[in-house]
């Protein structure tokens, strides 16, 4: 789930005086949920009002996968990167420092991913799943990490030969209730979308317990290549941060369920790493 920010200036632009365009873009693990349509029209509404005031030209681009955003970024098409710690940590040599992270609604900057489990099943530990069917969708890149991380900490194998079955819901919220109707045994969930789903529903909190949970993660980091220019740099970080002080831009928060940009520390991706490579440790030793 990748925005990438790319900077094309062509030199008639330069000659008009007009600002430099910078591109963002996305893959499905960035938008996590939401459409390609959506989030391409109300953050381009969005973005095109508030540029004016800081001298840019700042559009959004959502990209079908990750590897093509990479290789875009490795051949110097494209300038930045916004995606799930992951995706970023696996480019940030090639990052400028300051970073930007997304905060959603009513939760805290950092959120803990939980994988949920049906109260009534007695399962009492992780090994307990062997066999058993996973609900998990295809850009939940970080639960994958903490999942398989927990299953070699147990000395079981990694989720797939684990499982028995693993579905793919249409969303983390399909995901929920396959456990709750049993079509699932477990399911990973950001702490947030399990507190809104029993908000909505409080059957699912009588019902469903929490196995396990990780420690508080960013969620989506926003950052720019060390080759764009700084103004440019600037411009599209303070767009980000002043989205939630517009009507269009709450109404965009709004469908990506979000309450802010905040600017964070690299510092901030510290748990990311060390979870990283925790898995890199055992996988090795596994094998």
């Amino acid at each position: 789930g990748l925005l990438a920010l790319c900077t094309a200036t062509s030199s008639v632009a330069a000659d008009a005086g007009e600002p430099e365009k910078i591109i963002m873009g996305g893959s499905s693990l960035g938008i996590r949920d939401s459409s390609k349509r959506d989030t391409e029209i109300t953050f381009n509404v969005a973005l095109s009002e508030l540029l004016k005031s800081h001298d840019a030209n700042l559009s959004v681009v959502v990209f079908d996968s990750t590897q093509d955003l990479y290789a875009a970024f490795d051949k110097d098409q494209i300038h930045g990167i916004f995606g799930t710690p992951l995706e970023f940590i696996q480019r940030e040599n090639k990052m400028k420092p300051a970073l930007m992270a997304i905060h959603y609604k009513n939760v805290p900057l950092k959120q803990s991913l939980i994988a949920l489990i049906r109260s009534s099943d007695n399962i009492k530990s992780i090994k307990d799943l062997r066999g058993k069917r996973l609900s998990m969708g295809n850009t939940q890149d970080m639960e994958k990490l903490f999942l398989n991380t927990l299953l070699l900490e147990n000395q079981e194998s990694e989720l797939d030969s684990f499982f028995s079955e693993r579905l793919v819901p249409k969303n983390t919220n399909t995901g929920i209730m396959d456990v709750f109707f049993g079509r699932s045994d477990i399911t990973l969930v950001r702490e947030s979308e399990y507190k809104t789903a029993v908000e909505l529903n409080p059957q699912l909190g009588k019902k469903l317990a929490i196995l396990a949970e990780s420690e508080p993660f960013l969620v989506l980091v926003a950052g720019a290549k060390t080759t764009m220019p700084e103004k440019s740099h600037q411009a599209a970080m303070q767009s980000l941060i002043d989205l939630s002080s517009t009507e269009k831009g709450k109404q965009l928060m709004r469908i990506i369920h979000a309450e802010s940009f905040e600017g964070v520390s690299n510092k901030d991706l510290d748990n990311v790493r060390e979870l990283a490579k925790r898995y890199k440790t055992l996988k090795a030793k596994a094998s």
